[in-house]
């Protein structure tokens, strides 16, 4: 198995980007959910205090999470994590990139089976 020392430059570039690329994706969804608690507070099924509580939250715990994870992390643990999650998929990879990823992948189900 390789490991990210024996990756080639374009290989490394390609993976920080997609580790962009993951951020983004994790980024629009908890977004997503903040915005369906913007929707429940304007047709009154939420109070504006429950609302302020569920920003403050967001903004302390899942944007700095994040933030944390993906902005200032490994991008090749990112990247393995993202695809682990589902917000990548294998084929959101370049081809050379891949193998690198799906033995990593492959290990991690044979764990948990």
């Amino acid at each position: 198995m390789r490991r990210w020392d024996e990756l080639a430059k374009k290989q490394k570039k390609h993976i920080r980007e997609m580790a962009g690329v993951a951020y983004e994706r994790a980024m629009t969804a908890a977004l997503n959910k903040l915005l369906a608690s913007f929707q429940k507070w304007k047709q009154d099924g939420m109070t504006p205090f429950d609302l302020d509580e569920e920003i403050h939250r967001y903004h302390n715990g899942t944007a700095r999470d994040l933030y944390n994870h993906y902005g200032t992390g490994d991008p090749d643990m990112a990247v393995l994590v993202a695809l682990a999650k589902g917000i990548l998929k294998i084929e959101d990879l370049n081809e050379d990139c891949r193998s690198f990823y799906q033995e990593r992948m492959d290990r991690l189900r044979d764990r948990q089976e």
